[in-house]
């Protein structure tokens, strides 16, 4: 669904953004992908077939699911990325800065950080607003990760120190999406599930996933 920005009068921002890099050279880009790939050096396995979102949400809870056990509540972020895939509305933008992006590696000169979405808390509900711009130019795999991202908030603010849930997130699914299956990588999602709290860049290269 596609809203303009008079449909969210009577709605205040409930503070859970999306972050996308922009720059000058390239597409504008998920935040924790970017950070995954430019950052720490990881590239998403290469696809044989573009799946639909549906199926890589399923992928990445089958993934948890055997890392954390089959009824572990973090499960429920999938539930809430399944639900925002269905109820979310496409927005004309620019949207406002939440300012819940926390910190972050820097980023070249010649780019920048965007919003991308925003969580609004209306007089009967909550619902997520996406920027149509960026989810027109996104691929399915990167548009699951971003609905990861906003089903992981509630699960983030409760596990991590408010001020670091932002970096926790990003690195929960940028590893979803760019470390292949290896007992490290489990290890280090699991780590951020039940701590909250970021890995060390060391923590997160190629080479340390690998064993």
């Amino acid at each position: 669904m596609i809203i303009g920005t008079q449909a969210l009068a009577g709605a205040t921002t409930a503070g859970d953004g999306g972050h996308a890099v922009l720059c000058s050279h390239g597409p504008e880009t998920l935040l924790d992908l970017y950070e995954a790939t430019e950052i720490y050096g990881r590239q998403p396995p290469l696809l044989t077939e573009e799946r639909d979102v549906e199926s890589y949400i399923r992928e990445s809870r089958d993934r948890v699911s055997n890392i954390m056990g089959a009824n572990h509540p973090s499960l429920v972020i999938f539930d809430q990325a399944d639900y925002l895939r269905i109820e979310m509305e496409l927005i004309e933008g620019p949207i406002e800065p939440t300012g819940d992006v926390g910190i972050f590696a820097p980023i070249p000169r010649d780019c920048a950080i965007t919003q991308i979405a925003k969580r609004w808390t209306g007089i009967l509900d909550s619902f997520l607003v996406v920027d149509k711009h960026y989810w027109i130019g996104a691929s399915s795999k990167e548009r699951a990760m971003f609905l990861i991202h906003e089903g992981a908030h509630s699960w983030f603010d409760s596990h991590s120190n408010m001020s670091l849930n932002g970096s926790s997130l990003r690195q929960f699914t940028g590893l979803l999406f760019t470390a292949e299956i290896t007992a490290s990588a489990n290890a280090a999602i699991k780590s951020l599930l039940e701590n909250g709290q970021p890995l060390l860049e060391s923590q997160l290269s190629t080479s340390a996933l690998s064993r």
